[in-house]
């Protein structure tokens, strides 16, 4: 079975009432949904990535690390002849998984990497293999019995006493166990347990009590918990009775929790009952549960399947459990603000489990919205069993308006648009570029400038994510740039082009039409809008010093309008500070925006901006209209960072048009969003100079030669018609950019794709008189990349992904202090690498030099045959490029022999293991 598509989604869900434990409350979650589909059947899983500490996730990171993983996973062939079939291939395909979640690993994260995501693509796989053969999940997995029940639920510190009790005595007839979050302060814990005692005695039950501290206590205070626990079950001695203390200090501490079980048993006769201490954090897999063991072990274990990686791995810990430790008790269960898409992947485990004591995932009715189509449900009124039903897979699909309405970002498993979006009126024109849809705005444009720079002959030295130095091949600097602008620009001119004051007034005495204007401190409101009444109406409020259209407000049309738009720039302490507290009112000149590059005197490309809108089709709401233009910006490296805006703004704009977010606009009518004409604010881009008019683009060029020094800039300008002779009295320049968005006029919605970064570059060279030797770059080229660092193990692993993913082939070699790197391959990948490879170093404190060359094809070949043949020197590595190297593989899945070291344990870390295989020793 091949997957044809594989798609995630991100969404954020209130819960209906807040959670509180010992280290935080929670009122909200973030979880990921994964859809892989086949010719026939759709799985689905979901991902509770919550943190590095709770799930090796990494917020900043997951989004790249589930685009790698979707990419995988596109045209992936399962077998599924049978349900052995099935489970080896979801193996395989896992432990592949893991070596690209191993390759965006960080020194946070490096031990566990992303378990939480790697869960929720494991599950979606095997809710597919199911599908496909028509069984349930926990039939594939190996069911071992036919129902399961919710044991217990757990309640949070939030609560009151009172409520507390009355909420024990509640399930008192219902569930097998009361489960509290705890507190470091024995008296709270000592009052929670009485009411927990109380509901036992009135229901005449023998509910286990059980606290979870979620790691609230250091050791020596949790061995004082203890000793009280001890004496309180004691003063009440019953042969029957439980309690659960559930990971009371840190998970460093694992060897404490052995100890504290150690003392329990000790002091607790068995006549008094049983304190059980339960590894939660401690706990992740089976090589924790090998540590525990070692360590004199635990009563209880705490298996959490976004922790542990997943649902086969989760089974893999429960059989090594029941074998080594067949007394400890066995717990299954989930986080906090998941859907019942979790819930039922729980529950189908515990239906596959060797052993289960308990189970806390009942029905998930905190949070505002579920996502599954089927939510969970019990079998009966009075009943905690679940009815799973007999629907293959997980049971479930998921709720399409649920996931609309929460809907934080999609992520395609492609750069493509879906069939979906193409059909769509307002489809946007793909671009095939994946290599650059994880920079940002800067980033991409840094990197389109090393291309330019590259492309010319010339050496790059990439000092951070978007500081460059343009070198001859000899070692001379002949420009420094800071993201598209070079640093030789004059503090005059950089000054000028900041305010927007000064702008206009070096603009008006050239002749450059400009709109009329006075700045205000934003305190003074009635000043503001006494100048108002005397200028007339429509305005335009903006901050003195900004860009990307931040703070701007247009189209003003009222006194009312005008106090909510200064209150809106006053409230934004970001804004307020970068312009010492004033703002613009000016004369709205109504008309179209354009944004011309201009260079070395002459306009070299011109951006039509388009207002952000969306164009009604007469079935969706304008918020679901938004989603789904926001999924085709995505594909674009340039709008992929400027999706549509829903916020207030977005609300009043759509008020003035009698609409609101989920009015159902009727097919063919335009919805504006935003008054602002800005890339940033969600408009749409066309690549126009070929249609505007050559006075346009006059004014344009003459904008720039009226700022002294100025040779480069990006020129926002407000005419009638671009097409006609312009009009002074109906146009303006609003501002000049000195560090524009070049990637807008490379990848238009509309129009042809201009690299304006070469013509940039050409401006900046052209007093230095150097010769650009212009090397033609096809599908393939060639680089040669040196870094001034030594990379680390999880550098390293990102390193050999990213070449593996792109195509990339070559060799190179390690020194200390130094990488040096001769690739081959696709010129997008290649070109685009360096940038990749300093986002990749994001996380050091001083990011290393790359140095960039390209080589004409045969020098790259000859040189990577001599590093092959050659000797190395003391304390050098070869890097073999574009595979994931096999000792990756090997530790990726963990598949040394039993008590062999593995590379971190014999001292040289991964990338030291990898060194005898890169020499093929």
């Amino acid at each position: 079975m091949k997957i044809e598509s594989a798609q995630a989604f991100q969404y954020t869900m209130p819960l209906r009432n807040p959670f509180s434990t010992a280290r935080h409350t929670t009122t909200q979650s973030t979880n990921y949904l994964i859809r892989l589909a086949g010719a026939q059947h759709v799985g689905i899983g979901e991902a509770a990535a919550r943190g590095v500490k709770l799930t090796g996730d990494n917020r900043k990171l997951n989004g790249a690390v589930i685009e790698a993983m979707l990419v995988f996973l596109q045209g992936r062939e399962l077998e599924c002849d049978s349900r052995e079939a099935a489970l080896s291939s979801i193996a395989e395909t896992y432990r592949e998984l893991q070596a690209i979640a191993q390759s965006f690993a960080t020194r946070q994260n490096r031990r566990k990497p992303f378990r939480g995501l790697l869960s929720g693509f494991e599950i979606a796989l095997l809710d597919l293999a199911a599908r496909q053969l028509g069984l349930t999940v926990s039939q594939l997995l190996g069911q071992q019995r036919e129902q399961v029940a919710a044991t217990a639920t757990t309640s949070g510190t939030s609560q009151p006493l009172e409520k507390l009790a009355a909420r024990f005595q509640q399930q008192a007839s219902v569930y097998r166990a009361f489960r509290c979050k705890g507190e470091g302060d024995m008296a709270l814990n000592l009052q929670r347990l009485e009411a927990m005692r109380e509901a036992n005695r009135q229901a005449a039950t023998h509910l286990a009590y059980w606290l979870d501290l979620n790691e609230a206590l250091t050791p020596d205070e949790a061995t004082g918990l203890v000793e009280g626990l001890v004496a309180w079950l004691q003063k009440q001695p019953d042969p029957e009775q439980q309690l659960i203390l559930e990971q009371p200090v840190a998970k460093r501490h694992y060897q404490a929790l052995c100890e504290l079980q150690a003392l329990a048993d000790r002091l607790l006769p068995a006549e008094a009952g049983r304190l059980v201490i339960m590894a939660d954090e401690s706990l992740w897999d089976l090589e924790d549960l090998k540590r525990l063991l070692a360590a004199g072990g635990v009563g209880a274990l705490n298996i959490k399947v976004p922790k542990v990686g997943g649902l086969l791995p989760a089974l893999a810990v429960a059989g090594h459990a029941r074998q080594a430790c067949p007394e400890a008790l066995i717990y299954i269960g989930g986080m906090i603000g998941t859907s019942d898409v979790t819930g039922r992947a729980i529950y189908q485990l515990a239906r596959a489990l060797p052993r289960l004591d308990h189970c806390t995932t009942t029905p998930a009715r905190n949070v505002e919205a579920n996502m599954a189509s089927r939510p969970l449900a019990f079998s009966g009124e009075a009943s905690r069993y679940l009815d799973l039903g007999e629907a293959p897979g997980l049971g479930t699909d998921l709720d399409e308006t649920a996931l609309e309405r929460y809907l934080v970002e999609r992520h395609p498993a492609l750069p493509a648009h879906s069939a979906a979006a193409a059909s769509s009126e307002e489809a946007l024109p793909g671009y095939h570029h994946p290599e650059l849809l994880l920079l940002g705005q800067k980033a991409l444009d840094s990197a389109l400038m090393e291309r330019a720079i590259l492309q010319a002959g010339l050496t790059s030295e990439r000092l951070t994510d978007t500081r460059l130095r343009v070198k001859t091949t000899r070692g001379k600097t002949l420009v420094k740039i800071a993201w598209s602008m070079s640093l030789g620009l004059s503090q005059v001119a950089r000054r000028i082009c900041r305010d927007k004051n000064e702008a206009k007034r070096c603009m008006a005495e050239a002749g450059v039409p400009v709109a009329e204007g006075q700045d205000f401190a934003v305190e003074e409101t009635e000043q503001a809008c006494a100048y108002a009444r005397e200028l007339g109406w429509p305005l335009v409020v903006k901050p003195v010093v900004g860009t990307g259209g931040a703070g701007v407000t247009a189209g003003i049309r009222d006194e009312e309008e005008l106090r909510w738009a200064l209150s809106r720039v006053a409230e934004s302490e970001r804004v307020v500070a970068r312009n010492n507290g004033r703002v613009l009112v000016e004369r709205h000149i109504d008309g179209q925006e354009l944004r011309v590059f201009v260079a070395g005197g002459a306009a070299v490309a011109a951006v039509y901006r388009i207002a952000p809108h969306v164009l009604g089709d007469g079935e969706h709401s304008v918020e679901a209209l938004i989603q789904r233009k926001n999924a085709q910006r995505r594909s674009n490296p340039r709008l992929k960072n400027s999706p549509l805006k829903v916020n207030e703004v977005t609300q009043k704009q759509l008020a003035r048009q009698g609409l609101a977010l989920d009015s159902i606009p009727e097919a063919g009518r335009q919805v504006r969003l935003s008054s602002v004409n800005s890339i940033s604010q969600g408009a749409d881009t066309a690549n126009v100079l070929e249609r505007v008019h050559p006075s346009v683009l006059e004014a344009a060029v003459n904008a720039v030669a009226a700022v002294p020094g100025l040779q480069r800039a990006g020129v926002d300008i407000i005419v009638g018609d671009y097409t006609q002779p312009l009009v002074a009295e109906r146009s303006c320049v609003c501002e000049l950019n000195t560090s524009p968005s070049l990637a807008a006029a490379t990848f238009p919605v509309e129009g042809p794709s201009t690299s304006v970064a070469d013509a940039f570059l050409r401006c900046m060279l052209k007093r230095s008189k150097v010769k650009r030797r212009s090397r033609a770059v096809g599908e393939r080229c060639s680089l040669r990349l040196q870094i001034e660092s030594q990379l680390s193990e999880a550098e390293t692993a990102r390193l050999l992904s990213y070449c593996y993913q792109h195509g990339l082939e070559g060799e190179g070699v390690v020194a200390p202090g130094r990488t040096t790197l001769y690739l081959a391959g696709s010129s997008d990948a290649l070109l685009a690498l360096p940038a990749n490879l300093m986002d990749m170093l994001s996380g050091r404190k001083t990011p290393p030099l790359l140095t960039s060359r390209l080589l004409v094809d045969a020098a790259c070949a000859e040189r990577i045959e001599s590093l092959r043949a050659g000797e190395l020197a003391e304390g050098e590595a070869r890097f073999a490029l574009g595979e994931l190297p096999k000792a990756v593989a090997a530790e990726m899945r963990g598949d040394q022999e039993e008590g062999a070291e593995t590379p971190a344990e014999s001292g040289g870390g991964l990338l030291k293991s990898l060194k005898g295989w890169f020499k093929g020793e």
